[in-house]
């Protein structure tokens, strides 16, 4: 017949002490995970450079100032600098990262890389900004029929939908 397993009690001091542990260690109900990111610059700083040599990017105009940056920061790349050109567009900074970028000594260089890079994901996915030769980040225009194929089909009337193309219908 087995027996039951031994009943383990954690002392009430030990528990008391493991919670008070928890909540030192748990972040507060402000914290800012973006402050934390810079602790992975180097891993951004090691790849970047040849992600940023190796694509050829486009922008919308509402995504201008983003691929500005983004040139500015090959810039500092392709000279082996760690300081970012004088003229460095600031535009795309959003409101969230200001605190972090903007110091008293000037622009964080760590943080407005790793901003700008963010917000160049973010203008990947929503289009904003293109990536030549890709097929998932591709210009938002070349999804579009060409205008000829489009005038061909218009004036045949054999439109490849499975719905009638007019309203009346």
């Amino acid at each position: 017949m087995l027996s039951p397993p031994p009943k383990s009690v954690i002392p009430w001091e030990a528990f008391v002490a493991s919670v008070t542990e928890a909540q030192r260690l748990a972040p507060s109900d402000d914290f800012d995970y973006l402050l934390r990111v810079v602790d992975s610059h180097a891993t951004v700083r090691r790849y970047a450079p040849a992600i940023l040599a190796a694509l050829d990017f486009s922008a919308a105009p509402a995504a201008q100032h983003v691929l500005d940056a983004i040139d500015a920061l090959r810039l500092m790349c392709a000279s082996s600098s760690r300081l970012l050109p004088i003229y460095a567009p600031v535009a795309f900074i959003k409101k969230r990262w200001v605190m972090m970028v903007f110091t008293v000594s000037g622009i964080d260089t760590r943080y407005y890389e790793i901003c700008a890079l963010s917000e160049l994901r973010n203008a990947l996915r929503s289009g904003d900004i293109w990536v030549h030769g890709s097929r998932q980040f591709k210009n938002f225009e070349e999804y579009r029929l060409p205008p000829p194929s489009f005038a061909v089909l218009r004036r045949s009337g054999l439109w490849p939908l499975v719905v009638a193309p007019d309203c009346a219908d």
